[in-house]
């Protein structure tokens, strides 16, 4: 249903990149003693508008590193 209604909204690419990465378990790594440096990286990439948009910043971000080098 959202892959609809993004191709009416002209938001198709940035859905399917949605739906590929909640297609895996995570991307963030995590484990029960999680350091400051991890969080505050991990904040980087967070938006207040919700998750879906963060998750769309760290695919943005792994591509601009990966065409930079």
């Amino acid at each position: 249903r959202c892959l609809l209604a993004a191709a009416d909204l002209d938001c198709l690419e940035e859905m399917l990149k949605l739906v590929s990465i909640m297609s895996v378990d995570t991307i963030f790594l995590s484990s029960s003693n999680s350091n400051e440096k991890m969080k505050m990286q991990r904040q980087k990439f967070t938006m207040n508008e919700g998750d879906h948009l963060t998750l769309l910043n760290v695919y943005k971000s792994f591509i601009a590193i990966n065409k930079s080098k």
